[in-house]
């Protein structure tokens, strides 16, 4: 772990990876998949890096090797020289922003409702309550949001009898419907992008998990967010399987690799081989 004081450009990033790998003499070319978050330097910084191997002399061939087998390894290592593995990218949004925007009417209701209670006037009702204020969220961050609108479903009669004593300080029934869903929706995958923080998660478990919060939602049949968030998960989880080094790791797990498996196609199937073996070379 690094503490940087400058501008934290993509190139400035660049370095200091580049830097990071040569102080535990690691060769970039041992360097075969990249975790980021959505930041814009840091996505720069990883295409940079991905820039660099793809311009080294990455392999050295035999005259007498299969020429067939030389292309199909070649054109792997271009495709992953243009992938990032984003795998905890994909636990931070977990398609979230593609349900419910940052400018959402709702959410802006909410939040405005959020920031009158710091006012001063309200501190002593909340303190005589022995309630607690619901939390401001970043933009940065969508778990701010179920954070913020969590908080005040887990306190609804506090905030009623509040409503009542301020007028300033009202949810509609509509409010409170469309917090309880909110709430509902969110909440496994609030929970699967905890656990994801907490600990490292291999992608063929990452996927699993993935899977079993599908499975959580789809039960929520009633709920209006569950259809779209189901939607965008999956189309998540289509884009993550574009990528090499996904579909490699899912190859050598047997629940996935089985006998009668149509997970992998024949020709998927050969590259993800190709793939473990570009890994284990380097």
């Amino acid at each position: 772990m690094l503490e940087v004081k400058e501008s934290q450009t993509g190139n400035f990033l660049k370095g200091k990876i580049l830097d990071v790998l040569k102080a535990y003499d690691i060769d970039i070319n041992q360097v075969f998949s990249t975790t980021t978050d959505n930041g814009a330097n840091m996505i720069a910084a990883i295409k940079s890096v991905q820039h660099t191997i793809a311009s080294a002399d990455t392999m050295s061939c035999d005259d007498d090797e299969d020429e067939q087998a030389d292309e199909v390894s070649t054109s792997i290592k271009a495709e992953l020289s243009n992938q990032l593995s984003l795998v905890r990218c994909a636990a931070h949004t977990l398609a979230v922003s593609d349900v419910i925007k940052k400018n959402d009417e709702r959410i802006r209701k909410v939040t405005n409702v959020v920031k009158k209670t710091r006012k001063t006037k309200y501190t002593l009702y909340f303190e005589h309550k022995q309630a607690s204020k619901a939390p401001l969220w970043s933009f940065t961050r969508w778990a701010g949001r179920y954070k913020m609108v969590k908080s005040i479903v887990k306190q609804e009669p506090f905030y009623i009898e509040l409503g009542i004593q301020y007028e300033d300080i009202v949810f509609s029934s509509e409010d409170w419907l469309f917090m309880k869903n909110f709430v509902a929706a969110f909440t496994p995958v609030y929970k699967l992008t905890k656990q994801l923080q907490n600990h490292h998660v291999a992608l063929n478990d990452f996927y699993i998990q993935w899977l079993n919060i599908m499975r959580t939602i789809e039960n929520e049949i009633h709920n209006p967010f569950c259809e779209p968030l189901l939607q965008a998960i999956k189309n998540r989880l289509a884009k993550m399987k574009e990528n090499m080094a996904f579909k490699a790791s899912l190859f050598l797990d047997p629940r996935f690799n089985f006998s009668g498996s149509t997970l992998f196609p024949s020709v998927e199937e050969r590259n993800a081989v190709q793939v473990n073996l570009i890994c284990y070379s380097k």
